[in-house]
């Protein structure tokens, strides 16, 4: 089972999610991967954010698709407040980031925006040197999914499930979904109904099963540890360094 840093390692508060600072900090922590969500500039350039602005942690607020990637990289992120430590990075490149994956490591690239990022994506993953195997392009139903099966023939693709749901998604939604894009598999929320025999049955039918942690379950070992004991392929986490310590 692979652990994978949430937008890189930021919950021990050390940096702020999404910089080149937190994705080092999780390959020091041991981390098997790391996710990152990515967006297109203005001149079409990918950098590394979540949100379609820099409001939330920036210290001037841009609107990604209408700013240069040099207007983004020269805001200031915030990372976490707490233990009277306050750091700060910026904003990066995609690029940046791959250049700095160590060897094995592996690569969750969330797609946070349309289909028009899917070219200059190919075309990165193409030059940046890592071997197919290690970039794993991820995103929920409601991106181009279907277009970056079709941009992204040799890469492993998964289809995110959680968002402002209650429920987990029945089987055979899931399947339907899944062979409707071409996805290799699914990365579900961490929701308590997913279970050994959920897990599996996925897996019957040649999916690639992945969970993520909510903020809730950032701090139960159970939830943890019925995720390790039922199979899933991988555990996307705030705490890669914890939940190493659960599973080993």
């Amino acid at each position: 089972m692979l652990i994978i840093a949430h937008r890189g390692n930021h919950d021990d508060m050390v940096a702020p999610e999404n910089t080149l600072e937190a994705f080092a900090r999780a390959w020091e922590c041991g981390a098997d991967g790391v996710e990152l969500d990515v967006h297109l500039t203005a001149d079409g350039r990918i950098v590394v954010v979540h949100d379609p602005h820099t409001g939330r942690l920036g210290d001037v607020r841009r609107i990604v698709r209408r700013s240069t990637h040099r207007d983004l990289t020269g805001v200031i992120i915030r990372g976490p407040g707490g233990h009277g430590r306050r750091r700060t990075g910026r904003v990066p490149l995609l690029d940046e980031v791959l250049a700095a994956v160590p060897p094995g490591g592996r690569v969750f690239v969330e797609i946070k925006c349309g289909a028009q990022i899917l070219k200059p994506l190919a075309h990165e993953l193409r030059v940046c040197g890592l071997a197919r195997r290690q970039v794993t392009v991820i995103g929920f139903t409601d991106r181009p999914m279907a277009a970056a099966r079709r941009a992204l023939p040799n890469h492993e693709l998964l289809l995110l499930y959680g968002k402002m749901r209650l429920a987990i998604p029945s089987l055979q939604s899931v399947i339907k979904e899944a062979r409707r894009i071409g996805a290799d598999g699914v990365d579900m929320r961490a929701h308590r109904d997913v279970d050994a025999s959920y897990i599996a049955r996925v897996k019957e039918h040649g999916l690639g099963m992945h969970c993520w942690l909510t903020e809730k379950h950032e701090r139960d070992e159970r939830t943890v540890r019925r995720l390790a004991g039922g199979g899933v392929d991988s555990i996307t986490t705030d705490r890669p360094r914890w939940v190493r310590g659960i599973t080993g």
